[in-house]
């Protein structure tokens, strides 16, 4: 087995660190995208074919929970009734999908929706 070179050996430990590191950034960065647009999409579901457009459901929050049971029956925890909230005023927040950046995560898209004043929000949303 040959010698190795304890300067080369750190080196490739280092290159190979960094390839994982990056690979493991894009990782968070698909899901993180994938994670928005499809919050965006299930808040235009309930607005727009469960409330026919309207600001809310007739019958409001006994959809909501309707709906948070059935999900969680099919994909388990995490789609509460105040998640299934949020992604509705995200949805009526930014009704243009093209006007969501994809870089900005799920966490930050909350911290913009507690902004009340659109143009505030718009704002903030710019400083980003």
């Amino acid at each position: 087995m040959p010698e190795q070179n304890p300067t080369a050996f750190s080196r490739l430990v280092s290159a190979m660190t960094q390839q994982i590191e990056q690979a493991r950034g894009q990782v968070r960065q698909a899901v993180n995208t994938a994670m928005v647009q499809s919050y965006w999409e299930i808040g235009r579901l309930i607005v727009e074919h469960e409330q026919q457009g309207n600001r809310r459901a007739e019958y409001g929050k006994q959809q909501l929970q309707q709906l948070s049971q059935q999900l969680t029956e099919r994909l388990g925890k995490g789609i509460d009734v105040n998640n299934l909230r949020n992604m509705r005023q995200f949805y009526q927040s930014f009704p243009k999908r093209n006007s969501v950046r994809t870089e900005l995560s799920w966490t930050h898209y909350r911290t913009l929706l507690r902004i009340g004043n659109a143009q505030a929000r718009d704002w903030y949303l710019q400083r980003r």
